[in-house]
Order: C-alpha cells, then sequence, then structure tokens
C-alpha cells in the first residue's frame, strides 16, 4: 500500500484508516496515524486537484477526518485528539445562492488551502476550515472551530476561536 502514496516515510498507520487517491498524499517519517481516521485527497476537475502533505513525527488522533480539493500542509510534531477535522473544501457557496439544491450536488469550494506549522496541539472535536493558516506552537482547545489564522505560539479557544492567550 504504501507504494501508492506520493510519499510515504518511516510511519504507521493502524487498521481502518481509509485513504482518497493516496497518490496526491505525503506522510513523513515517525508519524503515526490511529484507527477510523479518513484522509481524502479529492480530484474535482482541473481547478480542484487535492494535496495533502504531513510532516514528520506527527500524531493523529482516533477519528480524525482531513479532507483536501486544494492543499493541506500539516508540519512536523503535530498532535491531535480524537474526532479533528481539518478542511479546507465545502459543499456549497457561503452566499446561500444554492441552498434549494441537496448538498451532494453543489459545487465544491475551497477559500483556499490550510497550512498547520510545527509542534502543533489541536484537542479533541477542534474543526479547521478552509484558508486557515496556524503558526507555530500554538495550542487550540477542545471543541473550537477555527475560521480565521492562528499566529505561532498562542492558545485559541471558542467557536469560532480566538486567541485566549499568548505564550511569547
Amino acid at each position: 500500500m504504501k507504494k501508492r502514496f506520493k510519499c510515504f516515510g518511516k510511519s504507521k498507520i493502524c487498521r481502518s484508516v481509509d485513504f482518497v487517491n493516496p497518490q496526491y498524499i505525503s506522510i513523513g517519517d515517525g508519524t503515526l496515524i490511529q484507527n477510523h481516521c479518513i484522509i481524502e485527497a479529492w480530484v474535482f476537475s482541473k481547478s480542484y486537484k487535492g494535496e495533502i502533505i504531513i510532516g514528520n513525527n506527527c500524531a493523529i488522533g482516533e477519528y480524525t477526518h482531513i479532507t483536501a480539493a486544494n492543499r493541506i500542509t500539516i508540519g512536523n510534531n503535530l498532535q491531535t485528539g480524537r474526532f479533528v477535522l481539518i478542511t479546507d473544501n465545502s459543499h456549497g457557496k457561503t452566499d446561500g445562492s444554492d441552498l434549494d439544491e441537496a448538498p451532494s450536488k453543489r459545487e465544491i469550494i475551497s477559500k483556499g488551502e490550510v497550512c498547520i506549522g510545527n509542534n502543533v496541539w489541536i484537542a479533541d472535536k477542534v474543526s479547521i476550515m478552509s484558508g486557515v493558516k496556524i503558526g507555530n506552537g500554538v495550542i487550540i482547545a477542545a471543541n473550537s472551530v477555527v475560521t480565521h489564522d492562528l499566529p505561532s505560539y498562542c492558545l485559541a479557544a471558542g467557536t469560532p476561536a480566538k486567541v485566549i492567550r499568548y505564550f511569547k
């Protein structure tokens, strides 16, 4: 299976992890992807060709869902809790103009890539939405929804997530 990936380092994937288009997914050395994760690099058209890059020594918690129609880059030493969502896409426009269509029929939209720095801790049930950049050394509290960039060395919490403390 490792040969199907764009790049696959010396990492461990637990059983019952689902990959979509692994040829567009890179995983560094020393990374652990735990049970029941879904990692998807979607190809919808010439406009959207998803790519996922996961760095070295990351620990991706159970039931995490990473889905890219654009690009998701994860730095080294990321640790996530369980039930985390990292997405760069959504079904439909945010202006509400296509709400009369079934969600599955709506166009896939991406506001931009997601970039997560090094040494980041993402707690349980956090959602990281498209177009977001997260700096190095960030901690994101449980149940937060990240809709805007977070600077390095901060603690963020809430829905939407806001910086509540700086460390440096």
